[in-house]
C-alpha cells in the first residue's frame, strides 16, 4: 500500500457509537497512524534559488547614483562667481602652458636614449629614417587642410554650446559662446586633467553670466551628454563593425570588442542615471533627449566637433602617406582619446598609435602622423584660446556691472 493511502486510512475516523469503542474520544488506529507518519521519509522538494540579479542591478544603480552625486557636488563647488577658475583669467594670456624644466630635461633624456637604442639596431633605425623622410617630404596642402578642419571642429563646438547655454540664459550669445568654448577647450587640450580645467572655466563663466550653481552645472552636463553621446556611439559602432567583418580591418578581436562594450556601457549607464531624480544627471539626460527631439540644426555641432577633428588626423596620414581603413582610423582615434581622461601626458598619442600598430599600420607612417595631429590639435586651440581669454576677461567685467533686467534662473 502506498504511504499516501496508509495516511488517508489511518486518519479516517471509525463509524458507530462512541460507547462501543474502547477509549472513546480517540479514533481507532490513531497511535498506529502517528507511528506510521513518523516512519515515513520526509519528501525532498526542489530548492528554488532566489533571483539575485535584481538586487545586484539595484546595487549597481545605487553605486552609479552615489558616484554621480559626488561628482555633481564637485561641479557645484566650481560653479561659483569666485571659483578657482577666475585665477586663470587674472593671469596673462599664454600660447602654451607653463613648462617644468625638470620634466622637459627628463623627457629629452628619454627621447635621446630611445634614439640611441634605435640607431644601433637595424630594423627600428630604418623605420626611424623612413619616418623622418616622410616628415620632410610631407604634403603641405594636406597639412593646411588639417588646420582648416581643426578650425571647423571648434566652430561646431561653439554652435552646440551656443544652443545649450543660450537656452539657459540670454546673456550667452554667439560671441560669448565662442569666448567660453575656446578658452575652455584650450584648457582641456593643453592640460591632461580629464577636461577638468575646461570644465572649471566653463562653470565659472556660466556663473558669472548669471546662472545659479545648479543651473550652471545642469547646462554644462546637457552639453556634455550631447557631445559625448557621439563619442561613445562612434566608438561602439566602429568596434562592432570591425568585429563583425562589416568594415575593413584586421586586428585583435579584443581590441574591437572591448572599446565597443565600453562605449555601450557608458551609454547604458547614462540612461540608467537619466531615470533617477536624486542627482543633476537625471534631469540633464532628460533635457538632452528633449533638445534632440526639438531638432535644432546646431545639434550638428556635436558631429562637427568630433568629425572634423578626426578629419585632421586623416589629413596628416594623407600628408605623410596612405591613411588606414576608415573604421580602423575611427577606432584608433576614439580609443586614444580615452587616454585624455588619465592625467598623464602622452597617453592620447600613445594610445592612438598603439591601436594603429595593432591593426598593421606601418609605424613609419602612424607615429609621425599621430604626432603631427597632436601638434596641430594642441597649438591651434592654444593660440585661439589665448585670444578668447582676453575677450572673456572683458565679458566677465561687463557681466559684473548692474543689469537693468533680471536674468533667467
Amino acid at each position: 500500500m502506498p504511504p499516501t493511502t496508509a495516511l488517508l486510512i489511518t486518519h479516517t475516523p471509525c463509524q458507530g457509537k462512541t460507547g462501543d469503542i474502547p477509549d472513546a474520544g480517540r479514533p481507532r488506529g490513531t497511535e498506529d497512524g502517528l507511528a506510521t507518519m513518523s516512519s515515513l521519509p520526509t519528501p525532498h522538494l526542489p530548492t528554488v534559488e532566489p533571483r539575485r540579479h535584481r538586487p545586484r542591478r539595484r546595487a549597481l544603480a545605487a553605486s552609479l547614483a552615489a558616484r554621480a552625486s559626488s561628482f555633481s557636488d564637485a561641479l557645484l563647488a566650481q560653479a561659483q562667481t569666485d571659483g578657482a577658475a577666475g585665477s586663470m583669467l587674472a593671469a596673462p594670456s599664454r600660447f602654451a602652458p607653463s613648462v617644468d624644466r625638470r620634466k622637459v630635461a627628463v623627457g629629452a633624456l628619454v627621447v635621446l636614449g630611445v634614439l640611441a637604442v634605435l640607431s644601433f639596431t637595424n630594423g627600428p633605425a630604418d623605420k626611424l629614417t623612413d619616418a623622418f623622410s616622410r616628415v620632410l617630404h610631407a604634403d603641405l596642402g594636406w597639412v593646411l587642410a588639417g588646420v582648416g578642419f581643426e578650425a571647423l571642429s571648434f566652430a561646431g563646438y561653439i554652435l552646440l554650446f551656443w544652443l545649450i547655454a543660450g537656452q539657459a540664459t540670454r546673456t550667452v550669445r554667439l560671441r560669448e559662446s565662442a569666448e567660453i568654448s575656446l578658452a575652455g577647450a584650450a584648457a582641456t587640450r593643453l592640460l591632461p586633467t580629464a577636461g577638468l580645467g575646461g570644465v572649471a572655466l566653463t562653470l565659472w563663466a556660466l556663473a558669472r553670466a548669471g546662472l545659479k550653481p545648479r543651473s550652471a552645472v545642469q547646462t554644462l552636463l546637457v552639453f556634455l551628454v550631447l557631445l559625448y553621446t557621439v563619442f561613445f556611439g562612434s566608438l561602439a559602432v566602429a568596434g562592432l563593425l570591425l568585429a563583425t567583418g562589416l568594415a575593413e580591418g584586421d586586428g585583435p578581436l579584443a581590441l574591437m570588442l572591448v572599446p565597443a562594450a565600453f562605449g555601450l556601457g557608458v551609454i547604458a549607464a547614462a540612461l540608467v542615471l537619466g531615470r533617477r531624480r536624486a542627482t543633476v544627471f537625471g534631469p540633464a539626460v532628460r533635457s538632452a533627449i528633449g533638445v534632440v527631439r526639438n531638432g535644432d540644426v546646431r545639434l550638428l555641432g556635436a558631429l562637427a566637433w568630433w568629425g572634423f577633428d578626426l578629419a585632421l588626423l586623416a589629413s596628416m596620414f594623407h600628408a605623410l602617406g596612405a591613411p588606414p581603413a576608415t573604421a580602423v582610423l575611427v577606432l584608433a582615434y576614439f580609443t586614444g582619446a580615452i587616454g585624455n581622461t588619465i592625467p598623464l601626458p602622452g597617453l592620447v598619442a600613445g594610445g592612438t598609435t598603439g591601436v594603429l600598430l595593432a591593426f598593421g599600420v606601418d609605424a613609419a607612417v602612424a607615429l609621425p602622423a599621430v604626432l603631427a595631429y597632436r601638434a596641430v590639435a594642441l597649438w591651434v586651440p592654444a593660440a585661439l584660446g589665448a585670444v578668447a581669454l582676453g575677450g572673456l576677461r572683458r565679458t566677465a567685467v561687463r557681466w559684473s556691472l548692474p543689469r537693468t533686467e533680471p536674468l533667467p534662473a
